[in-house]
């Protein structure tokens, strides 16, 4: 992605879509539920899947082509004692996969953000040094 232009733009130049964004969340999701870490955490917190699939969708929209459809907190989610720090290693290279199996060369435009996704996350989650 050229630094000149922002996430949303450069999504738009390479004619990015929703169908692809929501073939992402499936691709992702299909590889997730089979993992051996991640698919017992997915199991347990996904109870309506295709729900679960709009939602997340809305959020990659948002994310990727600035549509204004996802208004919810994406860190309070995660927070409530099932993710620990390195589960969002084995989330990265999930998604990674998936990006390139959906987006090809254009796979950085979900990659790039869900790599600071990840360091923000593993952030929150990680307990400060004790003094």
């Amino acid at each position: 992605m050229t630094e000149q232009l922002s996430l949303v733009e450069a999504a738009r130049a390479a004619r990015v879509t929703e169908a692809q964004l929501e073939a992402l969340v499936r691709d992702f999701y299909d590889r997730a539920r089979t993992e051996p870490v991640l698919g017992p955490i997915f199991a347990d917190l996904i109870h309506d899947f295709e729900a679960h699939v709009v939602h997340m969708t809305d959020f990659w929209s948002r994310l990727v082509l600035g549509t204004d459809r996802y208004h919810r907190c994406v860190v309070s989610p995660h927070m409530g004692g099932r993710f620990a720090p390195e589960h969002f290693d084995r989330w990265l290279a999930v998604l990674e996969q998936s990006a390139v199996a959906v987006l090809g060369e254009h796979a950085e435009l979900v990659i790039d953000p869900a790599q600071q996704m990840t360091h923000g996350f593993k952030r929150a989650l990680t307990p400060p040094p004790a003094l």
